[in-house]
């Protein structure tokens, strides 16, 4: 059979492929602690799950509007615009299957093949190559460890060039909990309206903030954007509802249209009753989603804690998400291994602990471990990394 040249320009997620290996060295009998899935280990709230059975009792089953419930479209134009200081129209919200696809979609429609996506690294496995899927081309912008992984202005400007059309911010960002500067969006919106390139801001870790950080939606600076901003979101963090599929975007104008467009003759939309659960979540009791944050400080100051005990492993304190991106090189050497990949590989067999190499992000010689696991869990499986570096001498 002969595949299209697109497939030649994407990887699988590694994301996904480290849990499918740490989910087979269970099935086997091991022992596994996972650090590696990016979702919160808590269940959905249960007000939620009530929501999308009664919607299911009452034959809520059926195709509903493209762009989503109006309902649950008008309840995130109020909570995006209340938490960013504006006025938004629901007209210019698109319910997506996942904030994933909804990126997917911006991708599609705004890029040319050839055309350029600057993009910070350390960066989420996917967005270099849904650019790719695209036709576009990935321009990586490293912001080191020693600046918090930060992004900076002058160095996004610096790469910039006559294919530049997008550029992408993930604040908080996965896999750092790097968090930009409240100030930097109208920096940034400056840039794009002088480049006219546009800006995806995509918000999925804006919840989770730790020691006084502040994180803001780029919609604060929406005046200064005009129409060259696109904002991506997701019930799967904030709500625990990754999979439940539900995620969102705003835009202006035609580009709204145009996302429409790509999900009318994809997905169609996301299920009615999950969008019903999805509304729940948005106008019901918030207080599971501060409890699971004020769980995942905890547990932050905990891992961070318990990793100063294993050699060769330097991190960050990250300041938002809930990942730690530690460099793991002293590691790496005492252990023998080449790379990362091999390091997290070894890890999982050695340890039976699961992470995710760090070149998943653009980021060799690191890995990226969840804290939305038990503090038990995080326990045992930092002793694990420390006996198992710690045993191999040097």
């Amino acid at each position: 059979m002969r595949l299209s040249s697109r497939l030649a320009r994407v990887t699988p997620s590694q994301t996904m492929a480290m849990k499918q290996a740490a989910d087979e060295q269970i099935a086997r009998g091991h022992s596994v602690i996972d650090f590696g899935p990016g979702e919160p280990d808590q269940d959905t709230p249960a007000h939620v799950v009530a929501a999308a059975k009664a919607a299911l009792d009452a034959g809520q089953t059926h195709y509903t509007a493209s762009a989503g419930l109006p309902v649950l479209r008008a309840a995130l134009a109020v909570k995006l615009g209340r938490r960013a200081g504006v006025t938004l129209d629901p007209s210019s919200i698109l319910v997506t299957c996942g904030g994933k696809s909804g990126i997917l979609y911006v991708m599609l429609a705004l890029l040319e093949d050839g055309d350029e996506a600057v993009i910070p690294s350390p960066c989420w496995v996917s967005f270099p190559e849904q650019v790719k899927l695209a036709g576009g081309k990935p321009v990586l912008v490293p912001f080191p460890a020693r600046q918090g992984f930060e992004p900076r202005l002058d160095d996004l400007a610096a790469a910039i060039t006559a294919r530049t059309r997008l550029i992408v911010i993930n604040s908080p960002a996965n896999p750092t909990g790097a968090v930009v500067d409240p100030a930097f969006w109208g920096e940034l919106a400056t840039l794009a309206r002088e480049h006219d390139l546009v800006v995806l801001s995509d918000e999925t870790y804006l919840d989770f903030v730790y020691d006084g950080a502040v994180a803001t939606s780029a919609l604060t600076a929406r005046s200064l954007f005009g129409e060259n901003l696109v904002v991506v979101g997701s019930f799967s963090k904030a709500y625990a509802m990754t999979g439940w599929r539900v995620g969102y975007t705003w835009s202006e104008s035609a580009l709204t249209q145009g996302l429409r467009t790509l999900q009318s003759q994809d997905t169609t939309h996301p299920a009615t009753f999950a969008q019903l659960g999805a509304l729940a979540a948005l106008e019901g009791p918030q207080e599971p989603l501060q409890a699971m944050v004020a769980a995942y400080a905890r547990r932050r100051r905990l891992i961070l804690s318990e990793l100063e005990k294993v050699p060769g492993f330097v991190c960050v304190p990250p300041r938002g998400a809930f990942y730690v991106f530690p460099d793991v090189r002293g590691a790496m050497e005492r252990v023998g291994c080449k790379d990362d990949m091999e390091f997290a590989v070894r890890a999982l067999q050695e340890a039976g602990v699961a992470m995710v190499a760090g070149g998943a992000f653009a980021c060799p010689g690191h890995v990226r471990l969840t804290y939305a696991v038990s503090e038990e869990d995080i326990r045992e499986g930092v002793a694990r990394l420390a006996r198992w570096v710690g045993g191999s001498g040097m």
